[in-house]
């Protein structure tokens, strides 16, 4: 079941599942982003994530940093 995170007010989702070694897949197209400026290391250390579904929905027009996402 896709979970509907309201993220509008968040600007930093750095870090947000680094290291997450149990996680083989998400689902984004749900996520509100538009206001979020860092997704610094989002995923890194995600070794088993293989499956990132609505990422085409995911919104990075504000995003200033994404080194290593």
């Amino acid at each position: 079941m896709p979970y509907n995170w309201n993220l509008k007010n968040v600007k930093d989702l750095s870090g947000l599942f680094a290291d997450c070694r149990a996680l083989t897949s998400i689902n984004l197209a749900s996520i509100t982003t538009y206001n979020v400026e860092n997704t610094n290391n989002m995923f890194n250390g995600c070794w088993n994530l293989t499956t990132i579904n609505g990422i085409t929905n995911f919104n990075v027009g504000s995003v200033k940093y994404m080194y290593d996402m």
